[in-house]
């Protein structure tokens, strides 16, 4: 019984770690930015961003979990509605996975871009 409460801890722990270090530099590498003749302002590239992110779970988690389940929501940072054009600034990502087969394991992480000193 000890044994089995230590690996899922363990597996809990990295599910956990891995996840929450996704945020230091997916999200950062897919910004599209724009120069002054797009009318557009800094963007995530979707399609980009869900390729970073699936790369790093599946070598990140595979190993200790038993399902995964990626889950994306892209919306304008202003009022948190559902982004519609492509061009969105804000992104959210959600992780559900069986641990071991008895522990669901969830959790979101949200990401936007904000006007400041590099973004006016």
């Amino acid at each position: 019984m000890c044994l089995n409460t230590f690996s899922l801890s363990l597996s809990f722990g990295h599910v956990n770690r891995s996840f929450l270090m996704l945020a230091c530099a997916i999200p950062e590498s897919s910004v599209v930015v724009t120069d002054d003749l797009e009318p557009y302002s800094p963007y995530y590239d979707e399609e980009y961003f869900q390729f970073l992110v699936k790369n790093y779970l599946q070598n990140e988690i595979t190993d200790y979990v038993d399902s995964a389940e990626v889950r994306y929501f892209y919306y304008y940072p202003e009022d948190e509605s559902m982004c519609t054009d492509h061009h969105c600034q804000g992104a959210s990502v959600t992780l559900i996975a069986k641990i071991k087969l008895i522990f669901t394991y969830e959790k979101t992480l949200t990401f936007s871009i904000l006007k400041g000193d590099l973004y006016e």
